[in-house]
């Protein structure tokens, strides 16, 4: 639709063209939605239009400029993930610390105690009574 609307196509193709579009909906929406595009291209300056898609020149210093800030900024934050990653460890080693304390104080020096089950048959249309106890020795 594109080399259509702005007469790029060889007369044997733009009749053959107008011939689709004649039965095509889709290609003449896209025609109508272009239509507009050759005054507007139209009223671009040839050097602008030529160094559209180009591009722009950054100044020469500028990429120096950036890539000293990146070094910078990078140093400062190597320092800084130092100190996080040591105090991220100190508080684990803490943690796990209190954590074995914890189990030494509430499991005490016992060993598990077992538990303890019994069953025995019954007749299949006998009550069903359960007796759940815990017994500490």
């Amino acid at each position: 639709a594109g080399a259509y609307v702005l007469g790029a196509l060889t007369p044997a193709d733009r009749s053959a063209y107008e011939r689709h579009l004649a039965t095509c909906a889709r290609c003449r929406e896209e025609v109508a939605q272009l239509a507009g595009l050759p005054g507007l291209l139209g009223r671009l300056d040839a050097e602008v239009a030529l160094g559209v898609g180009e591009e722009p020149k950054a100044p020469p210093l500028l990429l120096d400029s950036v890539l000293n800030r990146a070094r910078a900024e990078r140093q400062r934050n190597g320092r800084r993930t130092r100190w996080h990653r040591a105090g991220v460890l100190l508080a684990a080693a803490c943690l796990a610390i209190l954590a074995g304390l914890g189990v030494g104080v509430v499991g005490g020096s016992g060993a598990a105690r077992p538990v303890v089950a019994a069953l025995s048959p019954v007749d299949r249309d006998a009550p069903v009574a359960a007796v759940v106890g815990y017994w500490a020795n």
